[in-house]
């Protein structure tokens, strides 16, 4: 492997996790967390149980209540907090040198973890390390570990579970990937779609 070696664990609906952490019992039921103030909240974060039932990001909260079974939690800056800190002091256990990233719903960190080999071993075992990890916290992540920064934090957004990128391929890793991944604009979706470019290596 080469000398530089990232691992980059990757947090979908964070508001959504940060809540569900303390409270356990929604973990298996459809719940939606709400931001902004009364009457003017939208729903900011959504489980895969509620999306099943048909609820999105952006919807108002009188459109939200409307979904039968739906659990509505307010959006909170202070369990957020903690649990970031959380996050990042179990991050820390593996590596001092850490990127923390939000992007909208989501938060990831790239962890330079170079030279850890010794302490935990191989890219992957270190990958499954890092997962368990978390979980053991009340947080669910992907992660995956590459030579490339870059990649590394790209393939963690759309991947399930671990994986570990052999240093060479990281260009046929990335061809794969969907182009939202890179966050674009709204124009500049809607012109590569107009294009017919919906994945990297289309691009």
């Amino acid at each position: 492997m080469s000398k530089e070696l990232y691992a980059c664990l990757h947090m979908r609906q964070f508001p959504l996790q940060s809540q569900l952490r303390l409270r356990p019992d929604l973990r298996k039921t459809p719940v939606a967390v709400l931001d902004g103030q009364p009457p003017q909240e939208t729903v900011c974060s959504v489980n895969m149980a509620a999306r099943r039932m048909g609820a999105t990001l952006g919807m108002t909260r009188v459109e939200a209540e409307s979904i039968q079974g739906i659990s509505l939690l307010p959006r909170s800056p202070e369990i957020e907090a903690v649990t970031g800190a959380v996050y990042l002091d179990c991050a820390a256990n593996f590596s001092p040198r850490i990127e923390d990233r939000i992007t909208g719903a989501h938060r990831s960190c790239v962890l330079d973890i170079a030279g850890t080999e010794r302490l935990f071993g191989s890219p992957q075992h270190l990958a499954v390390r890092m997962r368990e990890a978390f979980a053991d916290v009340g947080l669910h992540s992907a992660v995956a570990v590459s030579a490339n920064f870059h990649t590394a934090q790209l393939k963690a957004a759309v991947c399930s579970g671990v994986s570990v990128i052999r240093e060479g391929q990281e260009a046929s890793t990335l061809s794969q990937l969907p182009l939202d991944v890179l966050s674009l604009f709204e124009e500049e979706a809607e012109t590569f779609a107009s294009w017919g470019v919906r994945s990297l290596g289309e691009l």
